[in-house]
């Protein structure tokens, strides 16, 4: 192959073109720090959650009008569920105000918004390993549930918004605070120590690097509107413990128990189960079976 002068500057050409600036919210969190550190191809800048309060409504504006992002990845949420019962205004400024704001921006500013949710925006009361699509009907029943949906409801309702929603649920990582790590903690520091897990509560766990890798696609494709986004299959949190502890090699003591034993101040849903029906039909689903996942997870 002969390699001429106008080849030569048609790769230069392409190397200098500008990159699209995309600022991802949240990035002290398990998930937007994963995204910081594997989406590729853009100028990425970020802020925390304490640096990007969503629930400061002028100083949002003022840092995005600041920034000028062509995109922006929401992972800022409050995500604390059970505080949540106890504090809904906050809850419901970071999860709703905030997040109408940062449409209104991105509408305004011809910028693409992909923004993560949440399986909490259902009951959890449909028949168990029956997955929730995406036009299923939603009904939470807790605060952070509705405050979640209701920032869902407040980006759908902009107009001339080039948006996606990112349902997911019961994700994971090496770091930050999430029930695979207080498991392990638990279980590494007392292996004799009875650890009493959830069995009727069923949800796909996905790894947030898994969750990161399809929210590179949805942005490279501009996908537009809502999608479902979790590991494939499902489990209880028992299941998924017993499974995790083994694919690591360390020895608990494990015990099931139901939702009655484990009372929590908000109400956990029962099924959790997500289906990426969106995401597979237009043949974009990244995603692994949820053990396929965990295995690639302890071994990288």
């Amino acid at each position: 192959m002969m390699f001429t002068l106008e080849w030569f500057n048609e790769i230069l050409w392409i190397d200098s073109m500008p990159r699209h600036k995309i600022f991802v919210t949240g990035d002290s969190g398990q998930l937007g720090s994963q995204i910081m550190a594997s989406l590729q191809g853009y100028q990425l800048i970020s802020a925390s959650s304490h640096d990007f309060d969503l629930a400061n409504l002028r100083a949002l504006s003022e840092k995005l009008d600041s920034i000028r992002p062509d995109i922006v990845v929401n992972c800022a949420a409050y995500t604390a569920v059970d505080q949540a019962e106890q504090e809904p205004e906050r809850a419901h400024a970071v999860n709703a105000d905030g997040v109408g704001v940062l449409a209104q921006w991105c509408a305004h500013n011809e910028c693409y918004l992909a923004h993560i949710s949440t399986d909490y925006v259902f009951s959890g009361s449909k028949p168990l390993f029956e997955c929730y699509s995406e036009g299923d009907a939603t009904k939470p029943q807790t605060v952070y549930g509705k405050s979640k949906l209701q920032g869902e409801t407040n980006i759908a309702s902009v107009e001339g918004l080039n948006y996606c929603i990112l349902r997911t649920a019961w994700l994971y990582s090496a770091s930050g605070e999430n029930f695979l790590n207080k498991i392990r903690n638990l279980a590494e520091s007392d292996p004799s120590r009875e650890l009493k897990i959830v069995h009727d509560q069923y949800g796909s766990p996905t790894p947030v690097r898994a969750l990161a890798r399809q929210i590179q696609v949805a942005v490279d494709e501009k996908l537009h509107g809502l999608y479902h986004a979790s590991a494939g299959g499902y489990c209880s949190w028992f299941d998924f413990a017993s499974a995790a502890m083994q694919q690591f090699g360390i020895e608990c003591n494990l015990k099931p128990c139901s939702s009655e034993e484990y009372p929590t101040l908000a109400q956990r849903p029962k099924n959790s189960i997500l289906c990426n029906r969106r995401l597979a039909d237009n043949k974009l689903d990244t995603f692994l079976n949820w053990q396929d996942e965990l295995a690639a997870f302890s071994n990288a």
